[in-house]
């Protein structure tokens, strides 16, 4: 579907959207004029500094891990949540390097089927991209990005980036090189990355979302959920997992207990290689207590911690069937859910 065409279909979502947000700013800026908001301000200010004044081993222990948890649940009730469409090229390479190793597994002859809902301006369907293709140039890869915003859209499948752009601030010269081709002032990602990438403004809360993007074998939903109440977070796992074939891969954050209650429901086989790196592999996700959407401290005292730090999930009949939701390791996985290439 071409952005022109998607973005008429879903335009009164997005302008809905879009009031939202307007009149959550607004509101916003009325409330940060207040004393009481001005006075949290300050009060959540000093309690950061003095955090961060703080060695690693007393951050470290089981009271001051509570204790950041009620800090934590205190800054998302004062200060919200929100969507945001800023994204990075190569933002948790450690995934990228686990995502990579999955495909080395799967049979030449198989079409592999890769979606990534809320795709943003695309960095990272294209950081994907140029790992898979890298490691496996002969393999079939099928490629669909979607978001529910159309400007994001058009610019994700352009490929094109200024060097100014935040997308690319973390690149070196040499990735760059890689990544793109350096025309006229801009950054186009190379032909054999975008290669067959399919594009489209979709909304994730959506009744026909299946029907929309058809199954996949690979879906990633990072970096969305997060910014979604509770109820609503949930309610949108349920209709992406509809979206994973037999065996195949969900990755997908957001609140640890939502994501966690979520998981064992539906007996997902959480990938826990390399866990720790990637729980802490996006350098944008720093500073919890006091962010709403950072990293939580990993908590090995917990039966469920690998459960709840994984990001890789597999939708494994049978494994799910032996294991119910044990986590396992990638080398315990096999080949399932797999289709051959018509």
């Amino acid at each position: 579907m071409a952005p022109g065409a998607g973005a008429m279909q879903n335009e009164p979502v997005i302008l809905r959207d879009l009031h939202e947000v307007v009149a959550r700013k607004a509101e916003g800026r009325r409330c940060r004029d207040s004393p009481s908001w001005r006075a949290r301000a300050i009060v959540s200010k000093v309690g950061k500094n003095c955090w961060n004044m703080l060695p690693n081993w007393v951050l470290s222990t089981s009271l001051f891990l509570e204790l950041g948890k009620l800090i934590h649940q205190a800054h998302v009730k004062w200060a919200g949540r929100h969507q945001t469409p800023a994204t990075r090229f190569l933002r948790n390479v450690r995934l990228l390097e686990l995502l990579r190793d999955i495909a080395l597994k799967v049979p030449d002859e198989v079409k592999w089927r890769v979606t990534v809902m809320g795709c943003s301006t695309g960095a990272e369907l294209y950081s994907l991209l140029w790992y898979l293709r890298s490691a496996r140039p002969n393999l079939q890869i099928t490629a669909l990005g979607a978001d529910a915003v159309d400007w994001v859209i058009a610019k994700a499948s352009s490929g094109e980036y200024s060097p100014e752009d935040d997308e690319l601030s973390w690149l070196t010269n040499p990735i760059l090189e890689s990544l793109f081709n350096h025309v006229d002032g801009v950054f186009r990602v190379k032909d054999w990355i975008r290669e067959g990438v399919r594009w489209t403004v979709a909304d994730a809360r959506s009744s026909k979302l299946l029907d929309e993007l058809g199954p996949a074998d690979l879906l990633l939903a990072n970096n969305f959920l997060g910014a979604m109440s509770d109820q609503e977070a949930e309610a949108c796992m349920e209709n992406l997992l509809r979206l994973v074939s037999p065996g195949g891969y969900f990755v997908f954050n957001g609140n640890l207990d939502v994501k966690t209650r979520f998981a064992k429901k539906h007996a997902l086989v959480a990938v826990n290689e390399g866990i720790e790196a990637i729980h802490f592999g996006d350098p944008s996700r720093l500073g919890w207590p006091w962010t709403y959407f950072a990293s939580e401290p990993l908590d090995k005292s917990r039966p469920d911690w690998q459960t709840r730090y994984a990001a890789v999930f597999m939708r494994g009949v049978e494994i799910a069937k032996s294991t119910m939701g044990r986590p396992a390791k990638f080398s315990d996985l096999g080949q399932y859910g797999t289709r051959r290439a018509s």
